[in-house]
């Protein structure tokens, strides 16, 4: 299954750079230029990941993630935030959504392990919830 991903980030050519290079590597690439395109975005194609940089208008990544936490179709729904900090490069919020951190301007390779993490921290949550949940039989 092809995931898609939709990366929300100001500028257009910094886009197109996500899309030839994640395209390149399998991904269905979506992107969106501020926070209530973004949010469109999400709403029509169901993403399997969403990117946000730090500095998107239209409040930045905590506007959307704000809406993401009061939506339940999107509350588990990977988010990769960019960010220019070093202090939070790598680090991962384990709340819902699940959030990772990448450093800005490090590399592709940087961030399409950021996003790989990302989707199998969240898919490892759901299997572990899933046991969690079952009925115990006798």
């Amino acid at each position: 299954m092809q995931l898609r991903l939709l990366f929300a980030v100001p500028d257009a050519n910094v886009c197109e750079v996500y899309r030839r290079f994640f395209g390149e590597h399998g991904y269905d690439v979506e992107t969106a230029h501020s926070g209530l395109e973004c949010l469109d975005k999400m709403r029509g194609r169901n993403p399997s990941a969403v990117v946000l940089d730090r500095d998107l208008l239209w409040g930045g990544w905590e506007g959307i993630l704000d809406w993401m936490r009061q939506e339940p179709a999107f509350q588990k729904l990977p988010v990769v935030l960019l960010t220019s900090r070093a202090t939070v490069a790598g680090s991962m919020e384990f709340r819902q959504p699940p959030i990772v951190y990448c450093q800005k301007l490090e590399g592709l390779m940087l961030l399409l392990e950021c996003i790989r993490v990302a989707v199998a921290s969240s898919r490892a949550k759901e299997s572990f919830n899933g046991l969690c949940n079952q009925e115990v039989r006798s």
